[in-house]
Formats: structure tokens, sequence, C-alpha cells
């Protein structure tokens, strides 16, 4: 694996993307990347599937945090688990898809603060949350994920069995200033993606 960008959080955590390319191979379109969060303590894979499109939303989820347009909706209350009430949702489409009663839509109220999801690594399957608090600070939180598929080779366990092991798994405050600089460096990357793409030069 060939890092590509290292998003710095703090003196000793960071956020980094890799990819099975080399450097001078990637592209907009086709190059897969996946992302890790890097602490003093753990290594954690926090994205499993992007592709460089995927800059363009992850730059714009940067900016509405800066802007302070990332509250948790009031619906959802003040303190609250956003990764637990995640996989609550899940469920509660999963259930209703099995009772054949598939609710009319699966849209979340806290949809707007997903940020990265690894969501088909079995029991090491999570999702990372980019928000403001109340005081306007820029929160980054990663939260363990039921994992919806297993593997042949791994024992299905049941949602309520497994709802003892959540837990939340990293969650800091980011300075804005830091933020600022995440959005330079996932653009230089995003304008570098573009011009290695062959297909979209004339």
């Amino acid at each position: 694996m060939n890092k590509v960008l290292i998003l710095q959080i703090n003196q000793t955590d960071d956020v980094y993307f890799v990819t099975e390319v080399n450097v001078e191979e990637v592209d907009v379109f086709y190059t897969i990347f996946k992302a890790y969060l890097n602490t003093k303590d753990q290594l954690i894979k926090i994205h499993n599937f992007s592709t460089g499109r995927d800059f363009y939303d992850l730059t714009h989820s940067l900016e509405e945090v800066l802007n302070n347009k990332r509250k948790i909706p009031k619906e959802l209350g003040g303190k609250v688990d956003l990764g637990l009430l995640w996989n609550e949702h899940n469920q509660k489409i999963i259930l209703a898809e099995e009772a054949g009663k598939p609710l009319k839509s699966w849209r979340w109220e806290g949809g707007k603060m997903l940020f990265l999801g690894n969501d088909s690594d079995e029991f090491n399957s999570c999702t990372t949350f980019l928000y403001n608090d109340e005081q306007g600070n820029v929160v980054l939180e990663v939260s363990s994920t039921y994992p919806w598929f297993f593997g042949e080779d791994v024992p299905d366990i049941s949602y309520d069995d497994w709802l003892p092991e959540y837990k939340i798994l990293y969650k800091t405050i980011i300075s804005k200033d830091v933020i600022q600089k995440w959005i330079k460096q996932m653009t230089a990357f995003r304008d570098m993606l573009e011009e290695k793409t062959t297909c979209c030069k004339e």
C-alpha cells in the first residue's frame, strides 16, 4: 500500500489514505483509496472504498464543518451517541424489510454527519462522523458498526448479541486551523488526480 495523503489531527494522531497503485498511476475514476486512523494507541481502517471523485464530497464536508454547518439535528437531541443511533437506524431498516413492511424512506436525521465508513470488515467495521458540537467545535468521532456482512469463515452474530460490544472507538476535537489545512491538502490532492487522469485531458 502507498500512502498518498496524510491529514494530521494533532501531534500523535492522523488520518491517511492509501492505494495499491503507484502515485504516478493514480487517477480520478479508477484508483481505489482506503483510509486509516493512526493514533499512538491503535490503527483503524475507517474507509474501505473511495475513488478520486469522492474527494470532492469529502472536501465539501470539511468546508461545511469549518463554517459550523454540521450541527447535530435538534430531532436527535443535544448530547447523543451518533454511532449507536446509526446502528439502531440500520437495524430498523433490516427488521422492516424482514417483516415485509419496508420503510417509506431510509433517511436518517443524522446522515449529514457521516464522513467515512468501513462497512465490510466484519467485526472491525466502523463509521466516522464529522460534526460541530453545541459550542461550534469540530468533532471527529469513530464508532463500531454492526457487521451486516459475514465471510464464510466468520460465524454470524445477531445484532442484539453484538450490541453490548458497541463502543466509540475514537473521539476528538479538531481545531479549525487544522481543518483549513485539510481542505488545502485535499484540494491539492484532488487537483493532482485530475491532472493525472488522461481521459480528462483534451
